[in-house]
Order: structure tokens, then C-alpha cells, then sequence
């Protein structure tokens, strides 16, 4: 995504591609070898050879330049909880879609009150986890009540935990990880009449704005949005997670 002006010193992107080198390990390029290239910054990358890497970069974040995030939502979803992280990261650079069972829209609510209609991307039938980076998913009480009774719908979500992509769900989101078994020995947070559904399910549940654990990005409510999208874009700037732990 082209975020930097063509007349910014490369200077000022030094602690990122420092942030960069010290996070791979490999990136052989000092400062000076990076150049603008159609607004972002690009530089040698990770191979031998002569493939480059290019960054978006604003106020000194790494932006999320050609990332593809899968939205699975069903008929029902709080709309907040999906309108505004999907800003946030298509803000960053992120390429969104909205993945459903629904047919042609799915309907978002606001609390107890219909909102709006939105277009869906792709079927669910047709959706195949592998085509993204990661998977946000909204809550609503109707909406992963839906999803966790789709055979297809748990899969695509069990998918990207298995794989190790970053997974973001926030308030009754987490029923259809409850469904896909992908929860023991992991920690999260939602809304709080989850709680006990999660320890049953073998995770541990905090009462926390956000909780990262190892790419899987967890929130209560709408409130805690600000601090899920963050973490969500950082974890996804990271990309795929090795099997293991790491709480924040």
C-alpha cells in the first residue's frame, strides 16, 4: 500500500528495517539500499537471490501490504465488531473479505436492532482457508450460534488455528472455536457468559481488554475494539505462529 511520501528521508524508516532485521535475522540490506518504489519502500529481502520486499510504512509502523483477511460472519453479527476492525485493517494495507453462509448479503445488528446490509465476498462453500492470511471473526449471539452448526464454516475456522494464522474474535465470537476443538490449553477472553463454555472447552479465560496467545487475538465488547485491532494487525504483521504459547 503506498503510505510513504516519495520525499521522506530514508533516514526516517531506519527503526523499521532495524525492527525488521532484528525480527528475521536475515535481512542483508543496510539503510541506505532501500529506495522508494510507487510510495512504499523497498529493499532486499530474505532469499539469496534477487527477490525484493516492500513495506508500507506511517508513523513508524510496518503496514500490512498485500495481506488477505477472511471476515466469516452469519446473519446476526454485531456490526461494530465487524465494521470497525475491518477499517483498522484495511487502514493498514489489508485486504478484506467477507466470507458467509448467507446468500448474496448478510445482516449486521446492533445489539437488539437490525443495521446494515453487507455484500458477501464469497460463499462459504467456496471459501478455502489457505487463500488467506488471517481470519477475523465478529460476535453476536446469533451469528456464531450459526456458524458453529455449519460443518463448513467450523472447518475453514479450524483451518487457520491449525496452520498457525492469526485468528481474531472478539465477544461471543469464540463459540465457533469452542465447536472447531481448537482451544485447549489456550487462553482468551469474550464476553463474560462465555466463560464457563471456554473452561469446559479446556481454555483459560481472563477478563482482559485484549489477550494475545500465540496469534490468536481475543476481546470482550465492543469498547475493547481499539486495543483488538491493534493487537490484530500486529499479530498478523507477524504471520503464521508456530504451535506453543505466548500470552500478552
Amino acid at each position: 500500500m503506498a503510505l510513504l511520501p516519495m520525499n521522506c528521508p530514508l533516514r526516517s524508516i531506519a527503526p523499521v528495517i532495524v525492527a525488521l532485521r532484528a525480527r528475521a535475522g536475515k535481512l542483508r540490506a543496510s539503510v541506505a539500499a532501500f529506495v522508494p518504489d510507487g510510495g512504499c519502500i523497498a529493499g532486499p529481502g530474505w532469499n539469496d537471490g534477487c527477490e525484493w520486499f516492500r513495506i508500507g510504512y506511517q508513523g513508524g509502523i510496518v503496514m500490512l501490504s498485500e495481506k488477505k483477511v477472511a471476515i466469516l460472519v452469519a446473519e446476526g453479527f454485531e456490526q461494530a465488531e465487524m465494521t470497525e476492525p475491518r477499517k483498522a485493517l484495511e487502514a493498514a494495507g489489508a485486504h478484506t473479505e467477507i466470507v458467509s453462509p448467507a446468500q448474496g448479503h448478510v445482516q449486521g445488528w446492533n445489539h437488539f436492532d437490525k443495521a446494515d446490509r453487507f455484500r458477501v465476498d464469497v460463499p462459504i462453500d467456496a471459501a478455502y482457508a489457505d487463500d488467506y492470511d488471517a481470519l477475523l471473526l465478529p460476535g453476536g449471539v446469533a451469528n456464531p450460534d450459526q456458524l458453529r452448526t455449519n460443518p463448513k464454516a467450523v472447518q475453514f475456522v479450524k483451518r487457520f488455528v491449525e496452520s498457525g494464522k492469526p485468528v481474531g474474535v472478539i465477544c461471543h465470537g469464540p463459540w465457533t472455536l469452542i465447536e472447531a476443538g481448537v482451544l485447549k490449553g489456550r487462553t482468551i477472553t469474550s464476553w463474560p457468559s462465555l466463560k464457563t463454555d471456554l473452561t469446559n472447552a479446556g481454555a483459560s479465560w481472563v477478563d482482559q481488554e485484549v489477550v494475545v496467545d500465540k496469534g490468536l487475538v481475543s476481546s470482550r465488547k465492543p469498547d475493547d475494539i481499539p486495543a483488538f485491532s491493534r493487537k490484530l494487525i500486529e499479530e498478523i504483521d507477524e504471520g503464521q505462529h508456530r504451535r506453543g504459547k505466548q500470552v500478552a
